[in-house]
């Protein structure tokens, strides 16, 4: 089956011939635009390049990514001559024939393609990569990572550390990115969570936490934000394919926090939708808040989002000299 990028087939095949061959306007198997080759070690296998060719949503980064990441080189004499990539995208089909309305026969089909050509529904090329975001989670199971659970343990004391301290200095800082800093600092602070891991077959060296990490999931709309702190493991680096794919964010970190500062329920509730959507293995949520009115529905949802959906949260008001509080593993909300 072909990898769908920008609305052209992208077909792959690193089994027998090393080949990226992203096919014409008219998407039919076997004309193909651009035509691309890749040498041994650059190699990675089927599965894999799959899931980072369905990554791009440009061509232009797709090939750039080919020519400069896997050393790839084009061969143009299996490419239509004249190809335009301005042309638009053919999506209807003359149901006797298979093909575009009005189109010559398709040509034939390259030796080392192993089906035959299909036009599938637009909707197809979305399904395939969440499909295939679902196959590259399955690779990594934290279930198996028997790091993860003293890391667990540390972040939520660092949380907990966190949230002490702006009850008794609510003022230590003065906007959000600043207490991120700060819960960054006491993450970092613990031995087993600042060490250096190797990513990759040794590609580079990167740290386990990490500011701005890409959501797990696209959302509604195929909006991919970032969460505020995540921490990766050792042995999810381990896996990571390529540079490109540390650098998009194409891991799915088990732990990821998010936080925000002064902020009302509307606020928490969006913060909570990207937990919920994103479905990470340990999921934390904190809520700190300055003289402002305390607010019950906001305080339900830090209730009902642990019990109903697994992700823990935090939270601590304060307000005219009164507090409210819950540490990670409260079960309750307690007034100070």
């Amino acid at each position: 089956m072909p990898v769908w990028v920008a609305g052209r087939q992208v077909y792959v095949n690193t089994q027998r011939t090393q080949t990226v061959k992203i096919c014409t306007p008219q998407n039919m198997r076997g004309a193909y635009e651009k035509y691309y080759r890749i040498e041994p070690p650059r190699v990675l296998p089927q599965q894999q390049m799959e899931l980072t060719v369905s990554r791009f949503t440009t061509l232009a980064a797709l090939e750039q990514w080919l020519v400069s990441d896997r050393k790839a080189h084009r061969e143009s004499q299996n490419e239509v001559p004249g190809a335009s990539p301005f042309n638009p995208i053919v999506t209807s089909v003359d149901p006797a024939r298979g093909t575009p309305p009005g189109a010559p026969d398709p040509p034939p089909v390259n030796d080392d393609d192993e089906r035959e050509y299909e036009v599938p529904e637009p909707e197809v090329s979305r399904n395939v990569a969440e499909v295939l975001d679902l196959l590259s989670s399955a690779r990594y199971s934290p279930d198996d990572d028997s790091w993860l659970p003293n890391a667990k343990a540390l972040v939520e004391r660092s949380i907990d550390s966190l949230v002490h301290d702006f009850l008794q200095f609510p003022y230590l800082h003065r906007v959000e990115h600043s207490i991120h800093a700060e819960l960054f600092h006491i993450m970092m602070s613990h031995e087993e969570l600042a060490q250096r891991v190797p990513l990759g077959n040794e590609l580079a060296k990167t740290k386990l936490v990490h500011k701005e990490w890409p959501e797990n999931v696209a959302r509604q709309g195929n909006r991919r934000g970032n969460f505020d702190l995540t921490v990766l493991t050792p042995q999810l680096l381990r896996g990571c394919p390529s540079i490109r794919a540390f650098r998009d964010g194409h891991l799915h970190a088990p732990i990821v926090i998010e936080m925000g500062l002064d902020y009302n329920a509307h606020h928490l509730a969006g913060d909570a939708k990207k937990l919920i959507n994103s479905k990470p293995k340990h999921g934390y949520l904190i809520h700190l808040v300055r003289e402002l009115p305390r607010e019950p529905v906001a305080e339900q949802i830090i209730l009902g989002i642990e019990a109903k959906f697994g992700i823990k949260t935090a939270y601590a008001w304060t307000a005219g000299g009164q507090a409210a509080v819950k540490f990670v593993n409260d079960k309750a909300i307690t007034e100070k």
